[in-house]
């Protein structure tokens, strides 16, 4: 799809270069597409689909964005890379959009020092346990 796209692009303007600092979308003018252009578009489509009153107003284009950055920590990006992906200045507004996820958790709480010293103790292990339900301290 973004292939497709990127090809109608380089059609609608063709004084323009796509290169690798350029922004991926664009509006009618062939300018980066600002975020009120892009929660209208996806209002849009919510709309067409018939889900446009399913969710809280003006809290759309923050969720991709939290869900982006969510997704890039899941697949190993480092808080520095999410900060720059982002365009923040501070890790620390960069660690706000950063979910740890329940693999996650469940890694952390395997590796946990505490859940190994008391791995030695008879019945079902910590870190048995924190495997299953990261949620749930033993």
């Amino acid at each position: 799809m973004i292939n497709s796209y990127l090809t109608s692009r380089r059609t609608r303007f063709p004084a323009r270069r796509i290169g690798s600092k350029s922004p991926l979308f664009v509006d009618g003018r062939g300018e980066p597409l600002q975020r009120g252009g892009l929660q209208y578009l996806v209002e849009m489509a919510l709309r067409a689909a018939g889900v446009g009153d399913r969710r809280s107003p003006g809290a759309l284009v923050h969720a991709l964005r939290h869900t982006y950055a969510t997704r890039l920590a899941d697949d190993g990006a480092t808080a520095s890379e999410i900060m720059v992906l982002l365009g923040h200045a501070s890790l620390t507004t960069s660690q706000a959009y950063i979910d740890a996820t329940a693999a996650e958790q469940r890694r952390s709480a395997v590796a946990n020092r505490t859940y190994r010293a008391l791995d030695s103790l008879p019945g079902v292990t910590p870190t048995q346990q924190a495997a299953a339900d990261p949620g749930e301290v033993p």
